[in-house]
This record gives structure tokens, C-alpha cells and sequence, in this order.
């Protein structure tokens, strides 16, 4: 995907007032160290420039311009998390209204592809979405004529809609997997049930005094064993295909096994064996259906931790225009002021809904802009 971005790098030039309390070879060093690292990164070297960013900040510190093209190198080399902070501190460091606009703008696309690193996160990825379009924002308050920041929001906009119907589908799909993990544990309990009931007429019928009377009913025991047998055939392939609880799964094989030993010595009428089988395959079945509660308590609880850390606090290929860095140039850099308050970059939290509303808002407003000599930003939504 093309991002759009604001990649102005500002050379560092240094004026009359700051060379008083520089010396001339701290500027020139600082200043040529910012030149080298507009080449490497021009050349797309963007490693090498970071180097030479690294290096500049280190002799110059706190310059929002270099702060600047260090966020800019971090971007292209996927360092999207530090860029951000990078932007973040140039913009409180500086009064220079481009600055700030430009920094807004790289932001926006910094969340917006955080946001597409979130594949299996959504609640992460519409987040990082949600920010990109305040930021977004912010830079078309801040600069009106920046058509880029515009579309970039219709872009984000799309994305935050697909991917909430992503999580509509997936929360559908746990529901369904939900209510077939339930299915099995009901069928798994029938099965103990009729498995310990098999289990109680063997051990009854060994009490019988008429052999042949007990050898028959043994027979039938047998039957009864080879169905529920091929019941719990079925349920382990049914959680093969639903693909839950593979231990589980493992234990109704095991289950299997001891159910065909035990069909077998009930129709060779072996009483001892056949109940050591009997009460084997029944404990199996139980440890089948406590691996069953033990994954899906563990699920829950992963979920509720996940929830729990929310309440505590990257699509398509026309986001944003590149400039070259270098182009624009600094003529003068801005130092804080010892006591100036930092100003707040923090977007707002909003849920998807509200960004949404919110943009449908901000539209009708740059519309009306645009009547007035302020271009339109983007077409209908």
C-alpha cells in the first residue's frame, strides 16, 4: 500500500541568535550530520540516516527538526510505535504551525499502519484507526488546503467499517463454536451417564447365581457396548471438526479403546476384565469432559483479562502524498521556553461508532469551507 505521507526532513539552519551561545563547529557539525542523513535517506538508506539523525540529536538536542526526520526514518524502517513518540515530542517542542500540521499528518499515518500490522487484535487495529483519523483531523484544522489528510479519513473510515463487520462475523462464529462446545459436553455427560449404568449391570449381573442367565445378559451388555462405542467414535471426530479440545479428544480415544476390550470380554463373558474395561472407558469419558470445562474456563478467563486490560486504557492504496525530504526547508529552529506547558498531541478516545458520526460531521463542515475558497478534501462517503 502507498501511503500518502508527509516525509518533509528539516535541514537544521541555525540563526544569528542561537551561533551567540554555539559554538560555529557544534552548528556546522549538527548541520551537516541532518545533510548527510537527507542523502542516505533520499537514497532510501533509512537505517543509515537514523544514524546520522541519532547522531545530530545528540549534539543538537531537543530540535523538533530532527526529531522530525528521525520519526520520518523510523517510519520506513516499520518502527511505527517510536516514530510516533518521535512526532509526538516535535510537535511539543515547536510553535512552528507547518511542524505541527506535517507531525499531525505523519501520525495519522503512523496509527493507520499500526492498525494494518493488527491482523489478529482487531479491537487493537480499529483503535489505531480511530487515532489515524483524529490525527488526521487535527492536521486538516490545522492546515485546511491538506486535500491528503482528507482522504486519508474516507480511507480509514472504510477500514474502521470493515473491520467491525469482521468482528460482527467473528463474534457470530464464536457463538456458533459456543454453542456446538456446549452440544458436545451434553452428549459427553449422556455418554458417562450410559457408560456407568453399562458399568453397574456388570457388576450386578456378577452377583447372579444362573451362569447362563448372567451369559446373556453379558451379550447384551456387549451390544449396548459396541453402540456406545461408535457414539464416542463420533464425538471425538465431531471435536476433531470443530476443532476444540484436542486432549479431550485424546482421552475419547482412549475411552474407545477400552469400550472394544470391554465389548469384547462381556461377549466372552469375562466379568473381572470386562469391568476393569468398563470402569477404564468410563473414566476416560470424564477426563474428556474436566479437559472440556478446563478449556473453556481458561478461554474465559483469557477473554474476561482481555477485557478487563481494554478498560484500562494499519487497505487501499491512495493514503496520503510522500515530499521528499529536503525540499522543505527550516530557516529557523524553535526552542522551548524553560516553564512552557507541552502542548497535548493525545487524541480523544472515541468508539467507532462516534468516529464515524463524527466524520459525517466534519465532511458537511469542510463542504462548507470549500464554498468559501477552502478546497473540498474529499468526495461522498
Amino acid at each position: 500500500m502507498n501511503v500518502r505521507k508527509n516525509n518533509i526532513c528539516w535541514l537544521i539552519i541555525l540563526i544569528t541568535l542561537c551561533l551567540i551561545s554555539v559554538k560555529p563547529a557544534f552548528a556546522a557539525s549538527a548541520r551537516g550530520l541532518v545533510a548527510d542523513g537527507n542523502k542516505s535517506y533520499n537514497q532510501g538508506k533509512f537505517a543509515e540516516a537514523m544514524q546520522d539523525y541519532d547522531r545530530a540529536a545528540k549534539i543538537n538536542t531537543n530540535s523538533p527538526q530532527i526529531l522530525f526526520n528521525q520519526g520520518n526514518a523510523l517510519y520506513n524502517l516499520g518502527k511505527f510505535p517510536a516514530a510516533a513518540q518521535a512526532y509526538e515530542k516535535a510537535i511539543q517542542l515547536t510553535k512552528d504551525k507547518k511542524l505541527i500540521g506535517a507531525g499531525k499528518y505523519n501520525l495519522g499515518n503512523t496509527f493507520f499502519r499500526q492498525g494494518q500490522q493488527e491482523k489478529k487484535d482487531l479491537d487493537k487495529a480499529l483503535t489505531a484507526y480511530q487515532t489515524s483519523i483524529d490525527y488526521y483531523q487535527q492536521a486538516l484544522d490545522s492546515t485546511p488546503d491538506n486535500t491528503d489528510a482528507g482522504r486519508n479519513i474516507e480511507v480509514a473510515r472504510r477500514l474502521i467499517k470493515k473491520v467491525l463487520a469482521e468482528k460482527k462475523r467473528q463474534e457470530q462464529q464464536q457463538k456458533e463454536q459456543e454453542k456446538k462446545r456446549q452440544k458436545n459436553k451434553k452428549d459427553l455427560q449422556d455418554l458417562i451417564k450410559k457408560q456407568q449404568n453399562l458399568a453397574d449391570q456388570n457388576k450386578e449381573i456378577s452377583k447372579k447365581k444362573d451362569q447362563q442367565e448372567g451369559q446373556k445378559e453379558r451379550q447384551e451388555l456387549a451390544n449396548k457396548q459396541k453402540k456406545l462405542q461408535e457414539k464416542t467414535k463420533q464425538l471425538a471426530d465431531k471435536l476433531t471438526k470443530d476443532k476444540q479440545g484436542k486432549e479431550a479428544k485424546e482421552h475419547l480415544d482412549k475411552a474407545e479403546d477400552a469400550q472394544k476390550k470391554a465389548a469384547d470380554n462381556l461377549g466372552k463373558d469375562k466379568a473381572k476384565e470386562s469391568q476393569k474395561n468398563l470402569d477404564k472407558a468410563k473414566e476416560e469419558l470424564q477426563k474428556s469432559l474436566e479437559s472440556l470445562n478446563k478449556d473453556e474456563a481458561d478461554k474465559n478467563k483469557k477473554n474476561g483479562n482481555k477485557k478487563k486490560g481494554k478498560k484500562g486504557k494499519n487497505g487501499d492504496d491512495n493514503v496520503g502524498k510522500s515530499t521528499e525530504p529536503g525540499k522543505d526547508k527550516s530557516s529557523q529552529q524553535d526552542k522551548k521556553q524553560p516553564g512552557e506547558e507541552k502542548k497535548s498531541t493525545a487524541p480523544p478516545s472515541k468508539t467507532a461508532k462516534d468516529i464515524l458520526a463524527k466524520e459525517k460531521q466534519n465532511r458537511q463542515k469542510r463542504q462548507i469551507q470549500g464554498a468559501f475558497g477552502y478546497q473540498a478534501v474529499e468526495k461522498d462517503w
